[in-house]
């Protein structure tokens, strides 16, 4: 220990400084914006005045705090849940946590939808998958069979089969699962879509025009992928070029540059 004049500070105490000053700052870039900036505001007034009864000796109006602030470890977990559980996701979703962990759920959710719409674009089976966000004022899933199931290739096949009474709607993916399947979307009234657009792809449109959501469109004549996105249709992606769209659109990674295809932007006589 080196000490700085009167002060007993050495390099280990500055280092904890900065591990404390970075999580200080990193709890209120986490929280900034959020409802729960005020109620840390809230929590670190209430230590503040915790301090001052302490420092005039009011003992009975210290006593009556400390049982509040005893009890301020488990209210913080409760006020915050949302932000801890999506810092949780965040820090799970890591590139680096990653690489001892495997792969992340996403990445697996990318990875069997791709596999079944490889398999139903060679088979020109039709499909519509609509990636949704976590929660949202619409919500399609009650228009459809409700189900709570892993995203497995085998299964998202069998429901598009000509076989399945499912197999007309929309599947919804939510929060990494299959929430619903044979749901009925709205469709797009963009006067200058292409006639020859059919429901399904105009379904596809509607959804990505309000609802923030990535959809994903397989042709039954034609067996071609399209995905649409903010109210735009992009049609005759390959494979690789759909799992590029997919993992730029989940930010599982950034692409620096456009990757050139030579597809038509929208398909003649679809259903």
């Amino acid at each position: 220990m080196n000490p700085l004049g009167f002060l007993d500070f050495g390099l280990l105490d500055f280092l904890e400084t900065l591990i404390i000053a970075g999580a200080l700052v990193g709890v209120y870039r986490w929280i900034r914006g959020t409802y729960a900036i005020r109620a840390g505001v809230g929590i670190l007034f209430l230590l503040l005045i915790n301090f001052i009864i302490r420092l005039f000796g009011f003992t009975t109006i210290d006593f009556i705090l400390s049982a509040i602030l005893d009890v301020g470890i488990l209210a913080v977990f409760i006020i915050f849940q949302p932000e801890i559980r999506g810092l949780l996701y965040r820090i799970g979703q890591n590139p680096s946590i990653r690489l001892f962990g495997g792969k992340s759920s996403t990445e697996q959710v990318i990875d069997e939808v791709i596999n079944a719409v490889k398999h139903m674009s060679t088979e020109y089976i039709g499909a519509l998958i609509v990636f949704a966000p976590p929660s949202g004022a619409l919500n399609y899933d009650n228009t459809g069979t409700q189900l709570d199931s892993v995203v497995k290739q085998k299964l998202l096949v069998s429901i598009f089969r000509k076989e399945s009474p499912l197999h007309d709607g929309a599947v919804i993916i939510r929060n990494n699962r299959i929430t619903a399947a044979g749901c009925f979307l709205s469709l797009s009234e963009n006067p200058n879509l292409s006639k020859s657009l059919g429901t399904r792809h105009r379904a596809a449109i509607g959804m990505s025009e309000n609802n923030n959501m990535f959809v994903i469109v397989v042709s039954e004549e034609t067996g071609r992928i399209s995905v649409a996105q903010n109210g735009n249709l992009i049609s005759g992606l390959s494979i690789q070029r759909l799992r590029k769209e997919m993992e730029s659109s989940f930010s599982l990674t950034k692409f620096k540059e456009e990757v050139a295809f030579s597809a038509p932007q929208t398909e003649m006589n679809l259903k």
